[in-house]
């Protein structure tokens, strides 16, 4: 089920393209066409607020944009949009519903690297797309790539190695409010993600992790994930590599904003914001 991390050159596959299985789920599940189409607008505000902090125009690549609600709101709010998947029935359904928007450009990509030239986008937009990825370093180069000089990533993602999370899927199976245990949910995985994550805290290096996802019994949200994504494999690849990191997380309310500032490494999510230098 897990794999240590693994380099994938010569033409990095992306959303896990590397497995004809993996392709032909996103292309046709429509249990996961169902789950993107119903997210809502408030399901992108945090980082379309953090995106409006940091630019106010400019092109905008939105990598892994699924049906494209998060390209519609950057494109209302006055960027030129660029939004990519790999998945053609995610770009079918986006087209669809936002094709008729000028500065919205929707396209089915493959392998790296992408077909841009450098330095073109202001902005790289990733939500709720890396975990599903293998071959983070070169996808992560290719954004250096494609970012101007003071360009913006933002990178949305669960953290996978969050031990918050896992204690409360893990209650949660305890107490009867899940019939199972989630597959991330585990005593077992509990114990692996505190190891990974002590490990990278003391070693202060990325150690890009991916497992083998079971795409015949999905259900719910992040059992398809093939990269265990967490806030510091992102922090030191990033400043390894000319970025600056300004974020690694946010949140609302007290304790979260409190978890988001001191000990981001075990918040749920991951909300990275880094500057090209």
């Amino acid at each position: 089920m897990f794999m240590e991390g693994e380099r994938i050159t010569g033409g990095t596959l992306l959303m896990n393209e590397a497995s004809l299985k993996s392709l032909q789920f996103y292309n046709s599940s429509e249990t996961y066409l169902e789950i993107l189409e119903q997210r809502n607008e408030s399901d992108y505000s945090t980082i379309l607020n953090i995106i409006q902090t940091y630019a106010l125009s400019g092109a905008v690549l939105d990598y892994g944009c699924g049906v494209g609600m998060l390209s519609m709101l950057l494109a209302k709010d006055g960027f030129i949009v660029t939004g990519v998947d790999i998945s053609e029935q995610f770009i079918r359904s986006a087209k669809r519903k936002f094709g008729n928007i000028p500065s919205i450009t929707f396209e089915v990509i493959g392998r790296l690297p992408l077909r841009y030239s450098d330095g073109v986008f202001d902005v790289i937009a990733a939500s709720s797309v890396l975990e599903h990825c293998t071959g983070i370093d070169a996808i992560l180069l290719e954004y250096r790539r494609l970012l101007k000089i003071n360009g913006f990533l933002v990178i949305e993602s669960p953290n996978m190695l969050s031990p918050l999370v896992r204690l409360k899927l893990i209650v949660s199976r305890l107490n009867g409010q899940r019939k199972k245990f989630h597959r991330y949910g585990t005593p077992r995985f509990l114990l692996f993600s505190m190891y990974y994550l002590l490990k990278k805290i003391l070693l202060r290096k990325p150690e890009f992790i991916y497992v083998e996802p079971d795409y015949a019994t999905f259900s719910e949200a992040d059992e398809d994930v093939t990269y265990l994504s967490n806030h510091l494999d992102y922090l030191f690849f990033l400043r390894a590599h000319g970025f600056e990191v300004l974020e690694l997380s946010r949140n609302t309310g007290i304790v979260r904003k409190l978890i988001s500032k001191y000990l981001p490494y075990i918040a749920g999510g991951v909300m990275v914001v880094a500057r090209k230098k």
